[in-house]
């Protein structure tokens, strides 16, 4: 399956374009045409992706602080649950019913990209597509 995706999308080298087969003098005027063009284009693509490189580092920071905020959900949640366990045992001994006993800690959700960042980031990139 990968064979066949790169042999029908397989990009040319620049000397397979600028040569289209054919013999040429390269010293001539169409040759340095040829090479100022195939630098034109590629001038875009090394700006977006510069741009895409940004905003990767970006998505990436913002991710971090994400996983940060979870990894201290999950000790606070752990240490609530150790409390009630304490509690439980205490209840025990105690001889309460179980059905009075407090229930067990809910942990939080895992926290998400917030979207104020998730939408700049998307108007960042339309901001791109209309360039």
């Amino acid at each position: 399956m990968a064979a066949l995706f790169n042999h029908e999308n397989h990009k040319k080298n620049d000397h397979a374009l600028l040569f289209n087969g054919e013999a040429q003098v390269l010293s001539s005027d169409k040759f340095f045409q040829k090479v100022e063009e195939q630098a034109k284009c590629k001038e875009p693509e090394a700006v977006q992706k510069a741009k895409n490189a940004e905003l990767r580092e970006v998505r990436e920071d913002v991710l971090a602080i994400v996983e940060e905020e979870w990894l201290r959900i999950k000790v606070n949640h752990g240490a609530n649950v150790k409390v009630w366990e304490a509690k439980c045992i205490k209840l025990a001994s105690q001889e309460v019913p179980k059905k009075n006993w407090s229930k067990k800690p809910v942990q939080a959700w895992k926290p998400k990209v917030p979207i104020i960042v998730h939408e700049s980031l998307e108007d960042v990139q339309d901001d791109d597509d209309e360039e």
